[in-house]
């Protein structure tokens, strides 16, 4: 049987420093909606979150958090050993990656993708396979948990499964398809022994009761189902159930919602399968009605919830006869504010938070106010003046004047703007994918309603650009669009356009440095592979001649990498090319360095004199000497308007 959907493990084509990984402990959120809550062995568990972060909560109450991905994370398991977890990253479309990690020392062992999304994803019940249901005819796939390689253990396709366990000798499986086949497999021969036919297209299906009942939902009925041979043993309505039980429950539990409140019922199962009425055994809601529960699980004597807006809570079962109305218990308080974007301004560093601009250093700490953010979510400097704007919005530009407090509108956009840049004293900006402009930032322009934008160029697929020597500009685009090349160059004067003879798929975040270096532009491209495999392409860091029309290639990964970014600081190119760390790479010396990660990816870099200060995907910063590649300090800014220090 071929399994055409795996790839070989991701690797990088970087060397220097190892990464010493480190999290970040606290009782923050997770940023965006709670995909998965998982028990492990006493009163510890592991949420997982859309915003690609894991977090392991302990019985102190604390949250151990690390972001492994750039991606939202769907599904999660914990092997027998609870020593390792596996992770399924998609990015909802092409995108679809199994890692596993090793969470003492926070380090992936390894991670796969697949060519088709993922519909399950469990550990075999003494942990020697990972078993990963695929959208595919292939369907369920059995890979060696120590190392991601395929093991043929069926020598027959499965077909969509959404459920899959073992048993403990790990001899035999049962599989839940989704087209209402329950089917038992000898895992010696690779043969289906039974096979039933059940209620097809059932969601969150779990099994219980000794891995005798299967129950799932599907449209507004829960079903309890008969394991053994496939027969409905009870049908009950609900609306926007959560499916909470353990496979070592004996009876079902579940989450209903009735808008108002939720409902913890519980479906006593007797031994030889008679299934009794649902019993309503505690009512409760949230604390903000906005919430909705969008994960949760069943741990012991309590309910672990992750939440649509990210927060956890837990939930106590009662004891048979206790008051059955109770309130839930928050475990996550939101004790930071996000940095939303810093630049470096004089000798100084910005920070933007989403009500205020303020500046502070490395070295004192304080924070200084320099003005109110009114919505903005980016900021640019430019001579002793802030121009504030909002990524992939069309909410109005201004320009802030530091030393008298002035705001003056600069323009608004007509689409979303996609990327905003500053070359002398004219304004690029991208907006929509679609268009280039320009706007002049000299004093005589004007301020009274705002500046007048020069439409430079039009397209489809853009991504960026840059304006060299005044009247060259350089756009990155998808080679999908025409013309059929990733850069292209147009003369602002002439509006002359000429495809750059240019391999990749795409390229972005163009940078070069006007005052030292002006001779290359730099840049990253991706190449995506056009096979049908699966297989990832690469990414690479380039340096592009505009005299010789010459590319160069600086630093390459084999995986696609759409979200790098680079920032100049002469000599010096900083990029987060991989994705889990900051590299500096020497356009002088051609010498990478590599700085060790904090508990969250980095977003930007800037650097001023020999501090350089990383901006992190949850808000935090992380402090260097830019020399060095250990961390000096990772900073998070609080409720309070203070810095707290880990």
């Amino acid at each position: 049987m071929k399994h055409t959907s795996i790839l070989s493990a991701v690797c990088a084509l970087f060397t220097g420093f190892a990464a010493y990984p480190q999290s970040h402990i606290s009782k923050q959120p997770h940023q965006k909606p709670v995909s998965a809550v998982i028990a492990t062995a006493g009163n510890d568990f592991f949420s997982a979150g859309n915003d690609g972060f894991l977090i392991k909560w302990t019985d102190d109450g604390l949250g151990e958090h690390y972001q492994i991905s750039d991606l939202g994370i769907s599904m999660i398991a914990c092997s027998p050993n609870g020593k390792e977890l596996a992770v399924y990253e998609t990015d909802g479309g092409t995108i679809n990656r199994v890692s596993v990690w090793n969470w003492s020392n926070l380090t992936r062992k390894y991670a796969l993708r697949f060519e088709n999304p993922l519909t399950s994803l469990a550990y075999s019940e003494k942990g020697s396979y990972l078993m990963a249901g695929t959208a595919s005819m292939t369907g369920l796939l059995f890979l060696n948990a120590s190392n991601g390689r395929v093991v043929n253990k069926l020598k027959e396709n499965t077909g969509v499964i959404s459920l899959a366990a073992t048993s403990a000798t790990e001899k035999s499986a049962v599989m839940y398809a989704q087209n209402g086949s329950l089917v038992y497999y000898n895992l010696q021969t690779g043969r289906h022994e039974h096979k039933f036919d059940t209620t097809a297209s059932l969601r969150q299906p779990v099994l219980f009761h000794n891995n005798l009942m299967l129950a799932g939902i599907n449209g507004s009925t829960l079903y309890v189902i008969q394991a053994t041979s496939g027969i409905p043993a009870a049908k009950i309505a609900v609306k926007n159930a959560v499916i909470v039980s353990a496979k070592a429950d004996a009876d079902l539990y579940y989450l209903n919602y009735d808008g108002r409140n939720y409902a913890l019922t519980k479906i006593p199962v007797q031994q030889g399968g008679a299934v009794l009425q649902p019993v309503v055994i505690r009512t409760f809601s949230l604390l903000s009605k906005r919430q909705n529960i969008t994960s949760a699980v069943k741990a012991g004597n309590r309910i672990l919830m992750g939440t649509e807006d990210g927060a956890l809570y837990a939930l106590d079962i009662p004891d048979e006869g206790m008051e059955s109305t109770a309130s839930v218990t928050l475990l996550t308080d939101t004790m930071y504010d996000r940095i939303l974007d810093v630049e470096r301004f004089g000798e100084d560093f910005y920070f933007l938070t989403a009500s205020m601009l303020f500046k502070s250093s490395y070295t004192d700490g304080n924070v200084e106010k320099i003005t109110d953010n009114h919505g903005h979510t980016n900021i640019i400097p430019y001579g002793d003046k802030i121009i504030f704007w909002s990524k992939n919005d069309k909410k109005p530009v201004q320009e802030y004047s530091v030393s008298d407090g002035t705001i003056t509108p600069l323009f608004t956009p007509d689409n979303a703007i996609k990327s905003m840049r500053i070359f002398g004293s004219t304004l690029l900006v991208l907006e929509g994918n679609t268009s280039v402009s320009s706007i002049s930032l000299e004093e005589s322009a004007g301020k009274s309603s705002g500046r007048k934008k020069k439409l430079l160029y039009t397209g489809s697929g853009l991504e960026d650009m840059v304006l060299y020597n005044d009247t060259e500009l350089y756009v990155s685009k998808s080679a999908a669009t025409r013309p059929e090349s990733a850069l292209i160059h147009i003369n602002t004067q002439t509006q002359e356009t000429v495809p750059v003879q240019f391999s990749g798929a795409v390229a972005f975040s163009l940078t070069y440095d006007t005052t030292h270096d002006s001779s290359n532009i730099y840049g990253i491209a991706v190449t995506s592979n056009a096979n049908g495999t699966g297989a990832s392409g690469s990414t690479m860091l380039f340096a592009f001649n505009p005299e010789t029309k010459f590319t160069y290639h600086l630093l390459q990964i084999n995986e696609e990498d759409s979200n790098a970014f680079i920032t100049m600081s002469y000599p010096n190119l900083y990029t987060n090319l991989g994705k889990t760390q900051i590299r500096s790479y020497d356009t002088y010396t051609r010498k990478n360095f590599i700085y060790k990660r904090s508990a969250a990816l980095p977003l930007k870099a800037v650097r001023s004199g020999n501090q350089l200060v990383v901006l992190n995907r949850d808000g935090s910063i992380s402090w260097y000497n830019s020399s060095n590649a250990a961390v000096a300090a990772d900073w998070y800014f609080t409720n309070q308007q203070q810095w707290t220090e880990f």
